[in-house]
């Protein structure tokens, strides 16, 4: 710990703990010995050597979390500042895993590890997609020949391992894996995906994780032990057997890597599989061009993102996005001509986005800032005037809102809201109704329309105002509030939910057997599986997001017909149901399950 370098010799040292390595009594104190051996290697300048002994810290690590923490972090943090944000991510997760509580930095040491997961996850499934994209566009024969290679290449590496197995067993148990010893920056253009061993697994913490500690045995490894299903089919054959692999659902053989269907089954073939499967690819590559420059300020490979993302995706949603980043970017890099490039494209093609706003005037959002202060102390006077009973105040206030604020989208529903309760004060019926009705057009998704909406309906029953539509459902008002506060759109993206008896069953479990399921039937589909509590007696947990309600029943109705996922339960346990993105919030404030199920099952029956 003393040893300086310059001063002194580090070989008699190294002499020491090397035989300190060697002595059996000193097993457990193996992770301690080999990262003083790699704080020596890196005073004396060699990096490597300093990695070598850190990995070997990590892995021999078994009963001190502290250490390993200490170790993975150091491991971590130098792939990091080297742009390896795989094997960064693979160490940050194993130390993440073992963090001690009341660890220094444990939050911001917890946010960097996810911020890389995600970065890893929107590189993987960049991959996938565009690897799955150029096999569906391959011949019966090219593809065939492809995969009976990889099975080859499957049932090598197999064989292999099970010799690595037999002999750790030998040794003594299993032992870490080096993350390194495998190409951890392999593309997919060679190799199958699914078989590229980083993108499937990220070491011993990962292992420990999802299966905890496996008994040793032959075959420790493997899920599925089958052999191969060896084939010699010609070319009609190969296409039958491709329209089978479309049609066929998930079964054994497509989850079993020595047969033909398991690289089969997730091909896109289909123009909806193939939208699919581009979407992903655009929503990731957006993602990750964002995390690249906003959240690990590595301005050289988002450049290099973004402008991969438009040179591939021209007219995909986020271009403005994408525009700006590199308007951004090329700025600080002081590249004038590309900077006015972008700068270009954003201000004509999107003049009166806020990022065209910016970029024409630097102190945009200053202004804007003051501007919101000015409407705030504005909207206070004119709630001040509305609860003095100053209504005519209350409608000029509200009118010269209009005027100097218009696009305060936040505030100006609040102005006509009292405008309109100001002008049913000293006018007519009929003008509070066209008053309230032109605020619901206006900003339909104001927290405010509920209440505008229940004022309408009064005004349409009691003094029969508005279209014979709104007269219609005034005459529903003494229905369930489910009717009024939930709207039925099925168009927009909706969530899959089960809502949980937390006294009864566990979400964690849940959790993973829905995680299970969606990799294994809708893998295709990017989805983010969250829980949150309902109640103190009820959770939450949401699948999402679909498109719209079709594709969540469709989600839904798999669900329940699966005997895995919801295993276990029994029907008391918990609800399912799909909800729109607009409904969710409502839910949620309200709690209200059984009003929301019953406007479920009255409005959802054809989905």
């Amino acid at each position: 710990k003393s040893y300086d370098e310059g001063t002194g010799d580090s070989k008699h040292i190294n002499k020491v703990l090397k035989k300190m390595v060697k002595d059996y009594r000193n097993k457990e104190f193996l992770d301690q010995i080999y990262y003083a051996l790699a704080e020596i290697a890196f005073k004396d300048d060699n990096k490597a050597l300093g990695i070598d002994y850190l990995k070997k810290s990590v892995s021999n690590s078994t009963k001190n979390n502290i250490q390993k923490t200490m170790s993975a972090l150091q491991l971590a943090d130098i792939y990091f500042d080297d742009h390896d944000y795989v094997l960064s991510q693979a160490y940050y997760d194993t130390a993440v895993s073992f963090l001690p509580e009341n660890y220094p930095n444990a939050n911001k040491i917890k946010n960097k590890a996810s911020v890389l997961s995600d970065l890893i996850t929107y590189v993987q499934t960049i991959q996938l997609q565009d690897s799955l994209q150029r096999l569906a566009a391959m011949d019966s024969l090219e593809l065939y020949a492809l995969i009976d290679n990889m099975i080859v290449e499957y049932q090598e590496e197999k064989k292999q391992l099970e010799r690595d197995a037999e002999y750790e067993m030998d040794e003594g148990g299993v032992q870490f894996v080096d993350m390194d010893s495998r190409s951890t920056n392999q593309t997919v253009g060679g190799k199958w995906y699914f078989y590229n061993t980083t993108a499937l697994s990220q070491g011993y913490s990962e292992f420990i994780r999802k299966w905890g500690n496996r008994k040793l045995e032959d075959n420790w490894f493997l899920s599925d032990k089958r052999s191969i299903i060896s084939s010699g089919l010609d070319t009609k054959e190969l296409d039958q057997e491709v329209a089978m692999a479309d049609s066929i659902s998930p079964s054994a053989s497509s989850s079993d890597p020595e047969n033909r269907l398991y690289y089969l089954a997730n091909i896109p073939r289909t123009p909806q599989q193939l939208e699919t499967s581009t979407k992903s690819i655009i929503s990731a590559y957006n993602s990750l061009g964002y995390l690249y420059l906003e959240e690990l300020n590595d301005t050289m490979n988002a450049k290099e993102t973004y402008l991969t993302f438009q040179e591939k995706y021209p007219d995909n949603e986020y271009r403005l996005q994408s525009w700006y980043a590199l308007y951004k970017i090329f700025t600080e890099e002081n590249n004038a001509e590309k900077a006015a490039y972008y700068k270009s494209l954003i201000v004509s093609n999107f003049p009166e986005s806020d990022y065209a706003q910016v970029i024409l005037d630097p102190d945009f959002f200053i202004k804007q800032k003051e501007q919101k202060g000015e409407s705030a102390r504005l909207y206070e006077r004119t709630y001040e005037a509305y609860t003095k009973d100053q209504y005519y105040r209350v409608i000029t206030y509200a009118d010269k809102a209009e005027a100097d604020f218009p696009t305060d989208s936040l505030l100006m529903p609040k102005f006509m809201y009292l405008r309109a309760l100001a002008i049913g004060k000293v006018e007519t019926p009929d003008s509070l109704f066209v008053a309230l009705n032109s605020m619901v057009n206006t900003y339909p998704k104001s927290e405010l329309v509920p209440q505008a909406k229940e004022i309408l309906k009064v005004l349409a029953r009691d003094y029969g105002l508005g279209t014979p539509e709104v007269k219609g459902v005034a005459a529903e008002s003494n229905q369930e509030n489910s009717k009024i506060i939930y709207t039925v759109n099925p168009d927009v993206m909706h969530l899959f939910v089960v809502v949980l008896n937390k006294g009864n069953a566990e979400v964690e479990p849940l959790k993973v057997r829905m995680s299970d399921f969606k990799k294994k039937y809708f893998d295709l589909k990017v989805l983010r599986i969250k829980s949150l509590m309902l109640d103190n007696q009820r959770a939450l947990i949401t699948i999402g997001n679909f498109d719209n309600a079709s594709e969540a029943a469709d989600f839904m109705l798999a669900v329940e017909n699966d005997e895995y996922v919801l295993s276990g339960l029994k029907p008391n346990d918990y609800e399912v149901f799909t909800i729109s993105i607009t409904n969710y919030p409502i839910l949620y404030r309200e709690k209200d399950v059984k009003g929301y199920k019953k406007f479920f099952k009255e409005n959802y029956s054809d989905y």
